[in-house]
């Protein structure tokens, strides 16, 4: 039934006049959800900020260490091709990140979807950033192999390379040794051949590691077993690192392994 002229008026000035008949009748003509939309939006536009300023100050962190990175390269022309690709695909990833960032903006929805790609180039980037310490700590520890025999209170007599590591183990018997074992052996970060005090033959193999863990000290060890057994004669494990893992601790205290430790300024570029 239509409404006459007076009371469409009186309906019209008690929606003026009266908040709480106006509230009675935004809750009849309004949904829940419709209601709590300024509410959530709101909030949502609170958590894309914080997001966004922790984006930015992640983003200088990372701008920060390539830097670091780039100076580097320039003193390690060795293993430039290596690193100038692992920049490269950085610098992608950084692009790509900042164009979600900007998508994020859209909807909270595209926001849900976005978040799982982030964490993923999150972890690209700390596994590239873990490999590149770790080639850091490999060439500074093989540039003091003088300071890591004086500690061991050795002579120095060879570095052995990867080829005669392979003639030891073939004139040992190839077949005895498992394919994955041989080629763990043949990675060795270095190997030495040097005497102890008395001028008996001796060898030292070493793993380096910006933070060493259970892997490196099992390599070592398994190394250095295999090269007693393909010379005769003893062999001495040595990590070269940072840090180490709480959990290998108790292998340099009991003197099973040997510990050189890396300064942080070993790994500064000459």
């Amino acid at each position: 039934m239509a409404m006459d002229t007076d009371t469409r008026r009186a309906f019209l000035q008690a929606l003026d006049e009266d908040a709480e008949f106006r509230q009675e009748v935004r809750n009849r003509l309004l949904s829940r959800e419709l209601m709590e939309l300024p509410e959530k939006f709101a909030d949502f536009t609170a958590k894309v900020n914080d997001f966004m300023a922790y984006v930015n100050d992640f983003m200088a962190h990372v701008n920060d260490f390539m830097a670091y990175v780039n100076d580097f390269i320039e003193e390690q022309k060795r293993v430039n091709a290596e690193f100038r690709a692992d920049i490269a695909e950085l610098k992608g990833d950084f692009a790509e990140l900042k164009g979600d960032v900007s998508e994020l903006k859209v909807s909270y929805k595209q926001l849900d979807g976005r978040l799982g790609v982030v964490e993923n180039q999150l972890k690209r980037i700390g596994d590239d950033v873990g490999m590149l310490k770790g080639n850091v700590a490999f060439y500074a520890a093989r540039d003091r192999f003088e300071l890591i025999l004086e500690q061991l209170g050795l002579d120095y007599v060879n570095m052995l390379s990867r080829q005669e590591l392979i003639d030891m183990v073939r004139r040992y018997g190839s077949e005895r040794i498992e394919f994955s074992d041989r080629r763990s052996f043949y990675a060795a970060d270095l190997v030495l051949e040097a005497r102890d005090g008395a001028g008996d033959a001796c060898y030292v193999v070493l793993e380096a590691s910006y933070t060493a863990d259970r892997r490196d000290t099992d390599r070592v060890s398994r190394n250095a077993e295999y090269l007693t057994l393909f010379t005769g004669c003893p062999a001495h494990g040595i990590i070269a690192s940072v840090d180490n893992d709480r959990d290998i601790q108790p292998l340099f205290q009991a003197g099973t392994l040997q510990w050189f430790q890396l300064q942080p300024e070993d790994l500064q570029p000459q």
